[in-house]
């Protein structure tokens, strides 16, 4: 019978008090420089500009959101580690790695320690929440199409003990 371990990773709640006062300095601030550009002499140019403002506003926002509400779950199960995204209610698989694949996953600090254990990857994958020089993130190294492929995450102990029955220790560097 297979192993099966899943775990979640999400961002600290922010209280709604700071996003409402981050809300309303953002919406004052983009009013006060769409009402300066009114001012201009050249009311052709503070229209575009008045639009591009607007536009680049909107691509905070969503920087943000996606930034905020993004969840990670980890699954461990039938010889497979799966990395999924979650947004609300939407989730998408984003990767599929089968164990037989994973060459090692070792620790952030130990692989900042030594040089060696370091290896070129053709693609990375980060699932990574908070700041990465946490002592809890480690880097899994797995080979698809004859490349090495990188995924940053921050798995739990009992993630960690479950990766060490599957994998063995030798393959997981703390």
């Amino acid at each position: 019978m297979a192993l099966r371990c899943s775990q979640e990773v999400k961002r600290r709640e922010i209280s709604p008090w700071k996003w409402m006062v981050g809300i309303l300095i953002f919406i004052l601030m983009i009013n006060a420089s769409i009402n300066m550009l009114n001012h201009l002499s050249n009311a052709r140019l503070a229209g575009y500009v008045s639009i591009g403002i607007i536009g680049i506003t909107i691509l905070i926002n969503i920087k943000l959101i996606n930034h905020y509400l993004t969840t990670y779950e980890y699954t461990l199960s039938h010889n497979k580690l799966s990395f999924n995204r979650s947004l609300g209610k939407r989730t998408r698989e984003v990767i599929q790695v089968p164990l037989e694949d994973i060459h090692s996953i070792i620790a952030l600090p130990r692989l900042k320690k030594d040089n060696c254990l370091k290896k070129k990857a053709a693609k990375r994958y980060k699932f990574e929440i908070g700041k990465v020089q946490d002592r809890s993130y480690y880097r899994g190294y797995f080979k698809a199409n004859n490349k090495f492929h990188t995924f940053l995450f921050q798995p739990s102990d009992k993630m960690i003990e479950a990766l060490v029955k599957e994998l063995g220790e030798e393959r997981i560097i703390r």
